[in-house]
């Protein structure tokens, strides 16, 4: 079954739902860095969105702001998806694939027209 997918606005990086967290906790990132024994600048280039969430910082973030590491892990990953998405590359190479998977889905039914008229002639 096809589900239509809707390309994203913007994409959102897990960065920015660890700042909320941290206003919402009242927490530095220096705070926080500490508390979990990471290197600020690294932490703060997550925040910025310089940098992804790796699997590690997603375990240290779960013990520290009691998220579980797979949200924050699906969060980087759907983020990854949508940038792809939005990248005009993808997107052209996206229409050259659909134009292609057409003109084939036309020649297979063309040539199943051909097989059920040859089974019947």
């Amino acid at each position: 079954m096809k589900t239509k997918k809707h390309k994203p606005f913007l994409a959102t990086h897990p960065g920015e739902l660890i700042k909320d967290e941290l206003v919402a906790r009242n927490l530095t990132q220096t705070q926080l860095a500490e508390l979990i024994s990471v290197k600020l600048p690294n932490l703060n280039d997550v925040i910025r969105g310089k940098r992804s969430v790796s699997a590690e910082l997603a375990v240290l973030l779960e013990f520290a702001l009691d998220i579980p590491a797979t949200y924050w892990l699906n969060l980087q990953n759907q983020y990854d998806i949508d940038i792809a998405n939005l990248s005009s590359i993808i997107v052209q190479k996206k229409k050259k694939c659909r134009t292609k998977l057409t003109q084939f889905q036309n020649l297979n039914r063309r040539t199943s027209r051909l097989r059920k008229i040859k089974c019947y002639a």
